[in-house]
């Protein structure tokens, strides 16, 4: 609701003055009266009160015009809804696939989007990432950083970086849960998100030649020794003769330093990087 004008009456104002014509009273004793017990009000104001009372039957003021709504009542609860059901979507996602799933009957811009989510109190929040790296990841990360400082482009070209990841195709890569605005600030991803993603491995060499691998569920130490076994091989084969095989270089995640890894690390590529 808008605010109320300065210069409008209160209501008690013009229940005072309706009261007083509905007993023939002339404006002028009106307006000496009004002017006792309230304050100061033109002849004008109590006739156009008087008037609006005779034409109406009431003595509320007229409601300016209001813009039409883009969406209706349905089509608002269900864009919420689909919100709410759907983790990772966005507010752009949504306003560029109108065609595809339209909204309403015209196109609705993403400001119109974000207003129905506010008045439905939703708040967009990123969803746990896990713990920060530890103390002594740190320490490792610049010990690495300031033995390989003045590596040159030949040395890098040997490595392999590997490392894995959980894409979102249908949606957004943007991890982004939309809750209530008083809900906790960080919640994890709903269990539906499950069906949703796809879990992948993969390397990526200097010559240009990147694989990725796709796994089902929790990535365990038993996988990821048969993955290396399948895959490893390839990926560390010199990209010309008589060269030495390339360095593979993998984080330190928990099933990466498992110990049956790193034997089996040590006996076949013992030249590898953590």
């Amino acid at each position: 609701m808008s605010r109320q004008s300065p210069y409008r009456l209160s209501e008690e104002i013009r229940n005072y003055i309706v009261n007083k014509k509905k007993k023939n009273m002339p404006p002028n004793v009106i307006k000496t009266n009004i002017l006792n017990t309230f304050k100061d009000v033109s002849y004008s104001t109590i006739r156009n009160v008087w008037a609006r009372y005779q034409k109406n039957g009431n003595i509320e003021y007229a409601q300016p015009p209001r813009r039409p709504k883009s969406l209706t009542e349905r089509e608002e609860r269900n864009l919420v809804r689909s919100f709410v059901t759907t983790p990772g979507l966005s507010v752009r996602y949504v306003a560029s696939h109108q065609g595809q799933e339209p909204i309403a009957q015209k196109p609705v811009c993403r400001q119109t989007i974000r207003n129905y989510i506010r008045r439905r109190q939703l708040k967009p929040r990123t969803s746990n990432r896990g713990a920060e790296v530890r103390q002594e990841n740190k320490v490792l990360r610049l010990n690495f950083a300031k033995t390989h400082v003045n590596w040159r482009r030949e040395a890098w070209a040997r490595l392999v970086f590997s490392d894995e990841c959980t894409l979102f195709p249908q949606r957004t890569t943007t991890r982004v849960v939309w809750s209530n605005i008083q809900a906790p600030r960080s919640i994890p991803f709903d269990s539906t998100l499950e069906n949703k993603s796809i879990n992948g491995w993969g390397y990526v060499r200097y010559d240009g030649v990147v694989r990725l691998f796709r796994f089902e569920g929790t990535m365990r130490e038993t996988e990821y020794l048969n993955l290396l076994r399948q895959t490893l091989d390839e990926a560390v084969t010199p990209t010309r003769r008589r060269e030495e095989r390339l360095i593979f270089v993998q984080d330190r995640a928990t099933y990466h330093t498992a110990g049956n890894v790193q034997r089996w690390l040590r006996q076949n590529y013992p030249n590898y990087l953590n």
